[in-house]
């Protein structure tokens, strides 16, 4: 494992320190990395993007967090302590029990945290849970206030409420194939996006009041990417531009979000062959 500072053209070698921290299980903890350029600490996991856990952050607020099926914990890139953030009941329930009774009850497996996401600002972690659902394959979405760490449901147990991302500071994104809504995160309010009829929709992504979604003919190997524009008092939703070809990846939204990078090319079975698609830079 590496790490460089860059800067234009200039590549600069940063010395990284190791540190392991116990999350689910503290017996056995996770190697993580910790690097200092100037002022600015950052913190990373040693297999990023193949860790058995998650892991998002911003940085620019100092805000590092993994997460588990059974956890949030927010790691102070100068201590390198983890504090777990999340709750281990639920109605005076242990998560043991809870379990038990949901397997008991609908013959389900328990999903304490899962589809986390972050607001840009840093203040608010979002996460969908089915631990206070009565129906099979129901799910609600709850909130972290990061300044008190202070839980609340967001949006009560329902059909496709898989966690899109944040729109904006205030504003995260539910439902990725159908129902797709936003949510004001300090009011509670919903509103539907008026997306267009498309086969095969999937939303890959929101940022910076955008949203990217893509579709797909079921006769025709390539996809359309849109990108769009939306509309956070109304839920209308502009299309901005859209592109052809084969897709892979989240899209990444650039600080300025002015741009967005995904994978694209233009012959899928290159792609399915050699597993590596190029990363394409779009304006947004």
């Amino acid at each position: 494992m590496k790490a460089y500072w860059v800067q234009g053209t200039e590549k600069i070698q940063v010395s990284i320190i190791p540190v392991t921290i116990p999350l689910s299980n503290p017996e056995r903890g996770v190697l993580f990395y910790k690097a200092s350029i100037g002022q600015d600490t950052f913190v990373f996991p040693s297999e990023w993007g193949r860790q058995g856990f998650g892991f998002d952050h911003r940085s620019e607020q100092g805000l590092f967090l993994a997460y588990t099926s059974e956890g949030i914990w927010r790691i102070d890139p100068t201590t390198m302590a983890a504090e777990k953030i999340t709750a281990d009941t639920y109605q005076g329930k242990s998560m043991a029990e809870v379990r038990e009774d949901l397997k008991t009850r609908l013959g389900d497996h328990l999903a304490w945290i899962d589809s986390v996401a972050i607001s840009p600002d840093g203040k608010t972690v979002v996460y969908r849970t089915n631990r206070d659902t009565n129906v099979l394959g129901y799910t609600s979405v709850w909130k972290v206030d990061l300044d008190t760490t202070e839980e609340n449901q967001l949006i009560t147990p329902t059909l496709w409420n898989d966690i899109v991302g944040f729109l904006s500071n205030d504003c995260a994104v539910v439902g990725s194939l159908e129902n797709t809504r936003m949510v004001v995160v300090s009011s509670g309010k919903i509103t539907a996006l008026d997306f267009p009829e498309l086969p095969n929709f999937d939303i890959k992504g929101v940022g910076d009041g955008k949203a990217v979604f893509s579709s797909y003919a079921n006769d025709d190997s390539d996809s359309f990417m849109y990108v769009s524009q939306v509309n956070e008092a109304t839920g209308t939703v502009t299309e901005l531009t859209h592109m052809t070809g084969y897709f892979g990846g989240t899209p990444v939204f650039s600080p300025a979000g002015d741009k967005i990078a995904m994978g694209y090319g233009t012959d899928p079975k290159r792609y399915q062959s050699t597993g590596i698609l190029p990363c394409q830079i779009f304006s947004a």
